[in-house]
């Protein structure tokens, strides 16, 4: 019996001696947990922010979708979130980050990699100062869908930025704009840009998903369709096969042991043949780096400084 209980003992401490090293984490970043094939964000960086000098303010907002199809209900409802500096000015114009979430994902996706700490640290090194926003998209990978009446790409290049521009003092051109993502949002985010040239100054994809033809018909067969319809959603085919090319600067990024790693590496060759000016390749130089919000989150400095670099000072 003694033996028993100073076993119970010994893992109590142990279970105690984890939790206490995993608090500062929870409290630093936010976790996400996943319970009945849902992924909750338990996010304690507001509040811990709350006893620092908080440097960005947060909306969340909505809009009736007009462009995708209304069901029972009514109009499909979108909601977003919008990051804004703390001292935002609607007399001065702000460049505008679009941050796609990835599979699974939400409008949270960015406080569940500690965008609040980050973009607090960012801005109190003197960070250029812009908008940052991220859109519930569901599982669609940001396309016009080839099988059903769900334009989603249309809804990120043509209906969300006219709902920031109508709520928001913003830059609005090119030239104003970084369209970014992870995971699937960063296939959405070069998917966007090769379909919709001219709407973005720079493109950002961290960890992209590409897809083959015969994996895209496995998961997502209604978004990518088969044949010429895959052509026109892969961006392997829009470059090879529909003479498409990017233009701006572009980001991309993955680590050495993401499960996307050698689709991703195919795809950094390929836009290297290009010629792109500005192009920025980090492809497995973080070789222990995941498909996991510990890599997003390691990164996400790097990330905030790039956009700001290829994004207009207010003015």
């Amino acid at each position: 019996m003694k033996f028993i209980n100073k076993k119970i003992i010994i893992i109590f401490l142990f279970l105690l001696f984890n939790l206490f090293l995993t608090i500062p984490n929870l409290l630093n970043a936010g976790s996400i947990f996943k319970f009945n094939n849902q992924f909750a964000l338990l996010d304690f960086s507001h509040n811990y922010l709350n006893l620092q000098s908080k440097k960005f303010q947060i909306n969340d907002k909505s809009f009736f979708s007009q462009i995708l199809p209304s069901g029972n209900w009514g109009p499909w409802l979108i909601r977003y979130r919008v990051y804004l500096p703390l001292d935002y000015n609607p007399n001065l114009q702000y460049g505008v980050v679009y941050f796609l979430h990835g599979r699974t994902g939400n409008r949270f996706i960015l406080d569940s990699i500690g965008i609040q700490n980050t973009l607090n640290e960012y801005y109190k090194r003197g960070g250029n100062k812009f908008i940052l926003t991220s859109l519930d998209g569901g599982d669609n990978y940001w396309m016009n869908a080839a099988r059903k009446n769900e334009r989603w790409g249309d809804v990120v290049t043509q209906e969300f930025i006219t709902e920031i521009e109508n709520n928001y003092s913003v830059i609005r051109t090119s030239f104003g704009r970084v369209l970014a993502g992870i995971s699937m949002g960063g296939h959405g985010a070069i998917q966007n840009a090769l379909n919709h040239p001219g709407t973005y100054g720079a493109i950002a994809a961290h960890s992209p998903v590409f897809r083959t033809q015969e994996e895209a018909t496995r998961d997502f067969p209604d978004q990518f369709g088969t044949g010429n319809d895959f052509q026109d959603r892969d961006p392997f085919s829009l470059i090879l096969n529909k003479g498409k090319k990017i233009s701006t600067p572009l980001w991309i990024d993955i680590g050495g042991s993401d499960f996307a790693f050698t689709n991703t590496n195919n795809f950094a060759n390929l836009i290297k043949s290009q010629n792109i000016n500005n192009l920025e390749l980090h492809i497995g130089e973080d070789k222990i780096g995941g498909h996991n919000t510990g890599y997003w989150q390691y990164h996400l400095l790097e990330y905030l400084n790039w956009y700001g670099k290829h994004l207009p000072s207010p003015h």
